[in-house]
C-alpha cells in the first residue's frame, strides 16, 4: 500500500484538477462568444454584399439614364443642324430651279 495516495493528496489533486477544469471552461466560454460574434459578423457582411450588389445594379441604371438624359440635347441638336441644312439646299434648289427658269 505504499503507492496509495491519501485522501488529502486525492482532494488536492480534485481541487487541482477543479481549477484546471474551471479554466477550460472560462476559456470555452469566451472562445464561444467570440465564434457566434464571428457568424454574426459574417452574416452582416452576406448581408453586406448583397447590398453592395444591389446598389452598384442601381448605379449602372442610373448611369445609363444620365447617359441618355444627355445624349437627348445632343440627338436633338443633329435634328436641328440637319433640317436647316436641309433648308439650305432646299431653298439653293429653289433658287436654282426659278433661275433656270423651271
Amino acid at each position: 500500500m505504499e503507492n496509495c495516495i491519501q485522501r488529502e493528496e486525492c482532494k488536492a489533486c480534485k481541487e487541482l484538477y477543479d481549477a484546471i477544469n474551471d479554466g477550460q471552461n472560462r476559456r470555452l466560454d469566451a472562445l464561444e462568444v467570440d465564434a457566434k460574434q464571428i457568424h454574426e459578423l459574417a452574416l452582416s457582411v452576406g448581408k453586406m454584399a448583397v447590398c453592395l450588389e444591389q446598389m452598384a445594379k442601381e448605379l449602372s441604371k442610373q448611369g445609363e439614364k444620365l447617359a441618355a438624359i444627355e445624349a437627348e440635347p445632343a440627338t436633338k441638336w443633329k435634328q436641328a443642324v440637319w433640317l436647316v441644312v436641309a433648308g439650305l439646299i432646299g431653298a439653293a434648289i429653289s433658287m436654282f430651279i426659278t433661275r433656270i427658269g423651271l
